[in-house]
């Protein structure tokens, strides 16, 4: 069943990205988000917006049916670079999406530029991602909205 939201408090599926969806979670309102991480310890204070999610298993058989079309926005976040890695979390993500066409933000290497339009018209963003640590592949934000 699909989340009825208004288009100011949309439901978001975040797909392991813990700081963010605690962000999220502060801003929702009345909107839904939740975060699905295969680290059982960052959903430690999220009770029901948490779910684990490892991208190796079929996530048909292991999330809730309730989830299946009940996000707005997808925010994908797949912890390898490897195009496997980044397919199975597009599945996962449009299988979360309630439409075809989800509103979805994906951090990956730019590596992955040339084919992520494949996968639903993700192309890079402007948006510069900083971190504090240092990652051995830098991540960017494509999105397709």
């Amino acid at each position: 069943p699909r989340t009825n939201v208004s288009k100011a408090r949309a439901a978001t599926s975040q797909i392991r990205d813990p700081t963010q969806v605690h962000r999220a979670l502060d801003r929702a309102g009345d909107g839904t988000a939740v975060l699905f991480e295969f680290d059982e310890r960052c959903g430690a204070h999220l009770g029901d917006r948490f779910h684990k999610y490892d991208f190796n298993a079929d996530f048909r058989e292991a999330t809730p049916a309730k989830f299946e079309n009940a996000f707005d926005v997808v925010v994908l976040d797949p912890p390898y670079v490897s195009r496997d890695c980044v397919e199975a979390f597009w599945a996962f993500g449009r299988w979360l999406a309630a439409s075809d066409a989800p509103t979805a933000v994906f951090l990956t290497s730019v590596v992955n530029r040339s084919w992520l339009p494949e996968l639903g018209g993700l192309r890079l963003t402007a948006f510069d991602l900083v971190f504090t640590s240092k990652l051995a592949t830098p991540l960017r934000a494509f999105t397709n909205a």
